[in-house]
Parts: structure tokens; sequence; C-alpha cells
């Protein structure tokens, strides 16, 4: 016996309705119905060469009783039911070395439905049995798939939504006009983002306050969230809050703040470079006037050399 398990099914057709105890002996007119169905399978058959037709039969579960010759365990009828169905085929042009005969299929239920034969059609890709050789030079004249496009280097944008964790280290303009190194933290996906800053003088400078003269540096935190209107453009919306401060050691506090809304304009024009400029209506406080404020509008301009540490892209 043969399997036609690892070659691909082109069609299936069921020959049912053999009379009980019948097999080679069925009467001419049974055919009939089933000539039309064959054809396909000679017109496939006669044009490949690798075309397999298997038949297999099943019977129903009538039990057998000698005297009335009923259907099931009646030796040799599921072969001469399978028999009778190749010399149909093989009338209408099925070459008989490309018909193969399969173990008969359990019973499964009463009735001529039961009573049949199954023809299989499929392309024989492998052959039953092959040496490594023979194996090794058919996987070798398979086809082979495209390879996949590779990505672009210069693209800024993610290819996909996935959540990521960037870190980013750069240097921003003060309110208070000195310049700060600064660390940027960024948690999100390619269209939005929260993002958190926090920047701090390396170095102090002398500020006069009426007669005192302090010795003072400059520290700042913001949080915002930054959103990509459309997804392939490398500018991003910035909203959120900050707060800047001038502070002295000795005074113990600080001698200025600016605190408030911030709205602006992130801009990545190539991979890992940020540039940001945020505008600010904020409160402003002085040493000496705790409870006078009043509005100073600002620009700080800011740039980052920024890389993915978790998801997303470097």
């Amino acid at each position: 016996m043969v399997s036609e398990a690892a070659n691909p099914e082109l069609m299936r057709l069921e020959v049912s309705g053999f009379p009980l105890h019948v097999g080679m002996s069925v009467k001419a007119s049974f055919w009939k119905n089933f000539r039309t169905d064959f054809a396909p399978v000679a017109d496939t058959a006669i044009k490949d060469t690798n075309i397999r037709v298997y038949v297999r039969s099943q019977e129903d579960l009538k039990e057998y009783n000698p005297k009335s010759h009923d259907d099931a365990l009646e030796m040799g009828l599921d072969k001469s039911r399978d028999l009778s169905v190749a010399l149909q085929l093989e009338s209408i042009g099925v070459p008989e070395k490309q018909i193969f005969y399969l173990r008969p299929d359990p019973p499964m239920g009463r009735g001529p439905q039961f009573r049949k034969v199954t023809v299989t059609v499929t392309r024989e890709i492998l052959p039953d049995y092959v040496t490594r050789k023979e194996l090794m030079e058919i996987l070798a004249n398979l086809p082979k798939p495209e390879p996949a496009p590779a990505p672009r280097k210069d693209t800024v944008v993610l290819k996909q939504n996935r959540s990521a964790v960037w870190l980013g280290i750069g240097a921003t303009y003060s309110t208070f006009g000195k310049v700060m190194p600064i660390l940027q933290g960024q948690v999100g996906n390619h269209r939005i983002r929260f993002v958190a800053e926090v920047g701090h003088t390396i170095y102090s400078y002398d500020q006069q306050y009426g007669t005192t003269s302090y010795d003072v540096q400059n520290r700042l935190v913001s949080c915002f969230l930054a959103y990509r209107p459309f997804w392939k453009a490398s500018l991003e919306l910035l909203g959120g809050w900050h707060r800047t401060e001038e502070y002295a050691w000795r005074y113990g506090k600080y001698t200025r703040k600016d605190e408030g809304l911030e709205l602006g304009l992130r801009l990545t024009p190539i991979r890992h470079l940020a540039l940001e400029a945020v505008w600010s209506p904020d409160e402003r406080s002085i040493i000496g006037d705790e409870f006078v404020h009043w509005h100073a509008d600002h620009l700080r301009v800011s740039i980052f050399l920024f890389t993915s540490i978790f998801g997303g892209g470097k």
C-alpha cells in the first residue's frame, strides 16, 4: 500500500450507492451518473505524468450473514469495488500506472451512502521513498522565496507603533540666560509619548540682589506630552508644565523662579538627533517679592542626542 499524505490534493470525488454484496458485477447503468465526474480526472492524469489517482473503498455497518451475503466483512468485496472503479477510469484514458489502491476506510454507518469508493487526485511532489542525495536535489530545486527588502538606514520613522523607552542627553538655554546640561526620558510609542526632563548648571555665578551678592545656579524640571500628528512626519507637538529656578545655597531657596505652561515643537531631522523649542507664558517670582508675580513670555531652545533603551527602534 502507498500513502498520498505528502502530496497536495487536487480533486476528490465519491462513487457511492453500491448495491449490497455487489462489486465487479455492478450493472452498467450504475456508472452513468459518474461518467461526467470521471472526465476531469482523466484529463488531468493524461496531461501530467506526476498525477496520482488513489482509490479507497468503504463498506457499511451491516453485519455479515452468510445466508443473505450482507455487505460488511465479506472478504474481497472492497477490492472488487476498487478494481471496478479503476477499470472505469482506465476506460476513459487514465493510465493504469497512475492508479493506486489504498487500504479500505473503516465502516462509518449503515446504508448505500456508506457503500462507496473515494477517488483522490494528487500531484506527486516527493516520491514515497528517496535517498538522501535525491532528497537534497529535490530541495535544492524548490523555488526560493524573495528576500524582504532591507530597511532604509536614513529613515527616522518607526515602522510599527510599538511601545518603547527612550533616553536622551543634551543642552538647553534656560529662562535666566544660562546654558545647562539636560537629561530627557520618554515613554510611549511612535504616535504619542510622555516626556520628562531635568537639568542643572554645572557651574555657579554671582547674582546681585540689592546690596547682597549671591552665588547661584540654575535647575530645571519639566514634563509634557509629545504628539506626532502625521505618521511619516518628523515634527511633533509638545504641551506640558515646567519649573525653572535660580537658587543660592547661602540663601537656602530660589532667588528667581519661572513656573507654568509650556507649548512647543520637536523636530527630528536625522536619526538620534532632536531639536526642541518651547514657549512659556509663565509666572515669575523674585527674591524679596514673594507675593508679586508677573507674566514673562520667553522661548527655551534645546538640542538632544537620544536612543531607545527598550523596544521600538534604536
